[in-house]
Formats: structure tokens, C-alpha cells, sequence
């Protein structure tokens, strides 16, 4: 973030993430979280809430001078805040110069029970380097599923970033404890054509996940999921 002199890097596995802020020297260092409502600060250093959704719970490795809801400023309006805009969440610190703040964010569609049980499956610790380095071990894996022969490193790194992209969707939305997978829709209008058969071939068992979790919203509702797609014509 060169326009206020921070370092932001982050990684993530399926239901939290990790982010590492490294700060210039400031009495008011601030975090901000959008598009987030009913936050409670748990303690000095953690806050749970809801956001699009889901709960979710952002444990921080020092504890924040303050922390309160605000309202998004409108650029329009000359007014401090404005009432326009998703609500966020603000938390400050004071920063001596390059330290570094860690925050742990975790997810659940079901409770904030299920928010802690995924993190302590996925990311118990508040160790960047080494939940980067894992999930750099699973990414290297899923992609070295396919190996490609070319002396042309310009198609390699089209190939591999465009398998790389396939594998973003669908997302899971069940909890890491969860003897059924659930996933976000699967948009099957074009995603039938390619994407499906690849992941047949690549990862027959999360393939057929994908498809029990299809007929699952099928049996509660009586309709086959159609992403945001208007009427049903793409099942």
C-alpha cells in the first residue's frame, strides 16, 4: 500500500486466512474490515461479526488501542461520514517503524463454533512464513496434477495460470469437520463444456462432492441450483 508506506501480504487456506501488515512508525496505524455487521470485540485483541453471510472471527497478534463501527465516507458528500455504503469496522494501533501486525481471519456458513473448529484444523498458529510455505506445498501440488512439454515459457505460464484460475470455483462452503462437502453453485451453463470434464479427469471424488452437493439443493428445494443466472434454462 504505497500511498500509506504499509506492506500487506497474505495467504489462506479453504475456511481462514492470514494477513501480515508491516507498518511505518505511527500513533494511529488503522485496520479497517467492510461490509461487516454485528461486530463484538471479543478482547483487547479479537472481534467476531458477520459479513455477506457468514460468520467470522480476525484474531490480531497485538492488542489495539481502540476499535468501533463507522460508516464508508462518501466521496460526494464534504460530511465526515456518510450513510451510503456497507458499514464497516475499524480497529487502531500505535506502530514503532516496520513492525509487523498479524491478523487471523476464519470463516464458517453454520455458527462461530464451526468458525473455531475450521481455524484450529487449518491454522492453528499465527505463523505466516509457515502457512504461506504450506499452502505453496498444496498450490505446487494441484497444479503438477498436469505437466506440460515445452521450451516456450510464455504458453507454460498461460497454461498454468489459467489451470490455476479453474481451480478458484466452486468454493466450499461446508465446514472442514463436515462429513458432506457443500459448495457455492456451480454456474453449469458453459462450466459443462470444460471445466467439469477437467475436473473429472483431475479430482474424480471432488467432482462427484460437486455433483452430491448439486442434488442436495435439489432434494431441499425442489430445483436444481442455477447460479445467478436469471430463470432455469442453464440445468
Amino acid at each position: 500500500l504505497e500511498d500509506y508506506g504499509i506492506n500487506a501480504e497474505f495467504t489462506a487456506t479453504g475456511h481462514a486466512g492470514l494477513c501480515r501488515f508491516t507498518f511505518p512508525r505511527s500513533g494511529s496505524a488503522h485496520l479497517v474490515l467492510s461490509d461487516v455487521s454485528d461486530v463484538t470485540k471479543v478482547d483487547s485483541n479479537q472481534i467476531r461479526g458477520r459479513s455477506g453471510g457468514y460468520y467470522f472471527t480476525a484474531l490480531f497478534s497485538k492488542p489495539f488501542q481502540s476499535s468501533g463501527p463507522y460508516l464508508q465516507q462518501s466521496k460526494d458528500q464534504s460530511s465526515a461520514f456518510s450513510a451510503t455504503g456497507p458499514p464497516g469496522y475499524f480497529i487502531n494501533f500505535s506502530t514503532v517503524s516496520n513492525e509487523k501486525i498479524l491478523v487471523r481471519i476464519g470463516f464458517s456458513l453454520s455458527s462461530y463454533s464451526g468458525v473455531e473448529t475450521n481455524i484450529q484444523k487449518e491454522m492453528p498458529d499465527l505463523d505466516f512464513e509457515e502457512a504461506s510455505m504450506k499452502e505453496r506445498r498444496i498450490w505446487n501440488g494441484e497444479l503438477s496434477r498436469i505437466e506440460i512439454k515445452t521450451s516456450n515459457e510464455q504458453q507454460k505460464e498461460i497454461f498454468y495460470t489459467a489451470l490455476y484460475h479453474s481451480l478458484f470455483m466452486p468454493a466450499l462452503l461446508s465446514d472442514a469437520d463436515s462429513p458432506k462437502k457443500k459448495y457455492t453453485s456451480l454456474f453449469p451453463w458453459d462450466t459443462y463444456r470444460s471445466e467439469h470434464p477437467l475436473i473429472s479427469i483431475l479430482e474424480p471424488d471432488r467432482e462427484g462432492d460437486m455433483i452430491s452437493s448439486e442434488l442436495a439443493v435439489y432434494d431441499r428445494t425442489g430445483w436444481l441450483p442455477t447460479g445467478n443466472m436469471m430463470g432455469n434454462h442453464n440445468t
